[in-house]
C-alpha cells in the first residue's frame, strides 16, 4: 500500500489501483481505495460506480458512509442518483429480488453509472439482482457461477414472461425457482442445466410440457401445478431420476404410456385435472404399485 501511495494521483496506474482495491470488496482494500482517492479529481465512472454500490450495499456502516461522501462530492448526479434508491427503499428491501432488479434496470437506463458494476456487486454482497444481471448479461457465465449461492437460484414472484436464455451457463445450478411468474415457455437454453435436481414452475401460464426439460436427467422433483398443460411430451420418459412429479390444477385428459419408464418415483399429484372417470383408471396402470398417487 505504501508504494501505492507514491503514484501520481492523476496517472492511469493510480486509478487502475484504485479499481483494483474496490473490485476485492475487501473492507481492508476499499479503506484502502478510500485513502488513495483523497486529493484524486476526476473519478472514473467505474469507480464511482464501485463506491455507489458499496455505499447502498457493503455491511459496515463506516464503508457505506465513506463511499457515500466520496460519490456525493464527485458525481454531479449523485442526489438524483440516492434518490432512486429511496424511491425503490432499498434501505428496507435490500434481499428483495423484484425491487433491486427494477431499481438496477432503472439505474442502467437513467443514470451515468456502470450499472453492470452495481449489479454484479449486488451479487456479489446480497445474493440479489439476479434479474438484471441475466438480462443484461452483467460478467461472463463462469463469474456469474462463481456468485451463486449454495448452487441454487430465485427468480420466483417476478411476473417475469421470459426466463434469460443466460440462465442456461450457470450449469452447477441443483435448485431452479421460477414459480409464480407469467411464463409460458422457457429457453432451450435449460436443457444444459445438468446437475439441476429441483425445479418450480408452479403456477406460471404454460400451455405444454416443456420439453426441453426432458434432458434434464438428474431432477429428481418437478413442479408444474396450476398451469394451463394440456398434454405431456413422451419424452417425459426420460426423466428416469424423478422422484416427485407435480401436475395438479392443469387441463391434462390423459398421460402418454412412457411415464410408466419413471420407475423412480415416489409421489404424483394429478388432482384438479379433467380426465374421465376410466381415465383415472388407466393412469394409476402407468404407474408402479409402490408410487403414491393423487388423482
Amino acid at each position: 500500500m505504501a508504494n501505492n501511495q507514491h503514484l501520481d494521483n492523476s496517472s492511469e496506474e493510480h486509478f487502475q489501483t484504485i479499481l483494483e482495491l474496490l473490485e476485492t470488496l475487501d473492507k481492508s482494500n476499499i479503506i484502502g481505495a478510500f485513502q488513495l482517492s483523497e486529493n484524486t479529481s476526476n473519478l472514473s465512472i467505474d469507480i464511482l460506480s464501485y463506491l455507489f454500490a458499496i455505499s447502498l450495499f457493503f455491511p459496515d456502516d463506516f464503508v457505506t458512509e465513506q463511499s457515500r461522501l466520496i460519490v456525493e462530492n464527485s458525481l454531479a448526479s449523485s442526489s438524483d442518483v440516492y434518490a432512486l434508491s429511496y424511491n425503490f427503499d432499498l434501505e428496507y428491501h435490500l434481499d428483495n429480488e423484484s425491487k433491486l432488479s427494477d431499481f438496477l434496470s432503472e439505474l442502467h437506463f437513467e443514470f451515468n453509472l456502470n450499472s453492470s458494476i452495481v449489479g454484479n456487486t449486488a451479487l456479489r454482497l446480497l445474493n440479489t439482482g439476479w434479474m438484471f444481471c441475466l438480462q443484461q448479461q452483467t460478467a461472463s457465465a463462469d463469474q456469474l457461477q462463481d456468485w451463486i449461492h449454495n448452487r441454487e437460484l430465485s427468480l420466483d414472484n417476478l411476473d417475469i414472461e421470459e426466463v434469460p436464455a443466460a440462465v442456461g451457463g450457470l450449469t452447477n445450478l441443483n435448485f431452479l425457482f421460477l414459480e409464480l411468474n407469467q411464463l409460458s415457455t422457457l429457453p432451450d437454453e435449460i436443457s444444459n442445466l445438468k446437475y439441476l435436481k429441483r425445479l418450480y414452475l408452479n403456477d406460471n401460464f404454460f400451455s405444454e410440457f416443456p420439453e426441453c426439460i426432458c434432458q434434464l436427467e438428474y431432477l429428481r422433483e418437478l413442479r408444474l401445478e396450476h398451469n394451463k398443460i394440456e398434454t405431456v411430451t413422451p419424452l417425459i420418459g426420460l426423466m428416469t431420476n424423478l422422484e416427485v412429479l407435480h401436475l395438479s390444477y392443469n387441463r391434462l385428459t390423459t398421460l402418454p404410456p412412457e411415464i410408466g419408464q419413471l420407475k423412480k418415483l415416489r409421489r404424483v399429484w394429478l388432482v384438479g385435472n379433467h380426465f374421465s372417470g376410466a381415465e383415472k383408471v388407466k393412469v394409476k396402470k402407468l404407474f408402479s404399485p409402490s408410487t403414491m398417487i393423487e388423482i
